[in-house]
């Protein structure tokens, strides 16, 4: 570290020697020249500012103080005031600094930008200026230029980022189509044509009608309102409940006189007609509210009327709601047999299957946009690297690349 360091020190020295002219000549106090002791200059990506020791920015610029390089320049967006751009601190063994340029401004300048060196927000003069010149601003056209294109660069790289990840996307197919194209036998979209719907002449076990069906749904509620009186929570409410004794206690609650003491009184019936009762498709739970929990937990799993009549209304609306989908099971099935309607449904399977080929074509021809940008992309960027690469000056001097004043 000691070696880097007095090789930093060395070259500094030999630049701020070139810089400043020497401190041992009479300085030239023309306009468009330094400041006295002043030396500013660039160095491939770097920005060197060189002072004399005993001149008055050597006494402004104590050791370990902070300086930053800002920029300021126009965008598409607007204006850019002060843009900080690097940042150093005043060493105590050498009067300069060195100010290492990113690989681009956070915009794409569309016009000259200015430099400044400040401290504490107040700009360093470095010459003294023409009219209508700055005495501390400074242009560093060619790093712009470099930084310009590295803008552009970071800004391809995200659009690429976006590109690979469609790409990726799209090459990755589609499982579900290529399972469902297996499943279903076929290898392209002339084979839908050959797709029917069979005649379904054996009747489901839940398409019924008439008093089948009557005894069927009373079958099914009263196995979901078994499957209620055997849930967990009765065991930390009032263990050994069944569904006969929890139907013998709403019936219990509710007076001869009671608006649902008759669905209660079937619901103790069906339980001893039905048992456990018989489940014709799955269904989690009986249709309670959350009331229906409420109360019964506030009661401690006793059943008062107002338990009562929330849970026989539950066993309505499993009644209700069970009759309704055998009904729908039942049309289905008729439906299903009709030769005209089996038609419309082989139609609508080969309609289905003609789309499904549609939408995995679709994406074989977005793989192909994606793929078209991403060589697009990649050949933008290979020709910005390749001009970035333009090599920096070695050695310049920034004092004559003024600013306007403004």
């Amino acid at each position: 570290m000691k070696v880097r360091s007095l090789q930093r020190q060395v070259a500094l020295s030999t630049l701020a020697i070139a810089l400043i002219g020497g401190c041992a000549t009479t300085p030239d106090l023309s306009a468009g020249n330094p400041l006295p002791g002043i030396g500013l200059g660039a160095s491939g990506t770097s920005v060197l500012l060189s002072w004399a020791p005993d001149g008055p920015l050597g006494r402004q610029l104590r050791p370990n103080s902070t300086i930053q390089l800002v920029a300021s320049y126009d965008t598409d967006n607007g204006r850019v005031t002060g843009e900080p751009v690097s940042s150093t601190r005043v060493g105590a063994a050498y009067a300069g600094v060195k100010f290492d340029l990113p690989e681009s401004l956070n915009n794409v300048a569309t016009s000259p930008v200015c430099f400044q060196i400040v401290q504490n927000r107040r700009a360093i003069p470095v010459r003294i200026a023409r009219p209508g010149e700055s005495s501390a601003g400074f242009y560093y056209s060619e790093w712009v230029e470099r930084a310009n294109l590295g803008r552009q660069l970071v800004n391809l790289k995200q659009d690429k980022a976006n590109i690979d990840l469609n790409v990726a996307n799209f090459q990755s197919g589609d499982p579900q189509f290529l399972e469902w194209q297996q499943t279903q036998g076929i290898s392209n979209a002339e084979d839908c044509g050959g797709l029917t719907v069979a005649s379904n002449t054996s009747r489901p076990s839940d398409a019924l009608t008439g008093a089948e069906r009557s005894t069927a749904v009373r079958e099914q509620c009263v196995a979901l309102f078994d499957d209620f009186a055997k849930d967990d929570f009765w065991k930390k409410l009032k263990p050994g409940v069944t569904a006969a004794s929890l139907a013998r206690d709403i019936q219990s609650q509710l007076p001869a006189s009671h608006g649902k003491r008759s669905s209660a009184d079937q619901l103790v019936a069906d339980i001893n007609r039905f048992g456990a009762g018989r489940s014709y498709f799955n269904v989690a739970e009986l249709p309670f509210s959350s009331a229906s929990f409420d109360n019964l937990f506030a009661n401690r799993g006793n059943v008062n009327e107002v338990v009562a009549v929330s849970l026989v209304e539950a066993f309505e609306g499993c009644l209700s709601e069970t009759e309704g989908r055998f009904e729908n099971a039942y049309q289905a099935w008729l439906k299903n047999r009709d030769p005209s309607v089996r038609q419309e449904l082989t139609e609508a399977r080969r309609s289905e299957c003609r789309a499904r080929f549609d939408n995995y074509n679709y994406r074989e021809e977005r793989l192909q946009t994606w793929l078209g940008k991403q060589a697009e992309v990649d050949g933008k960027i290979a020709r910005l690297q390749s001009e970035q690469a333009t090599s920096l000056p070695g050695e310049k001097s920034l004092i004559p690349e003024a600013c306007p004043f403004r």
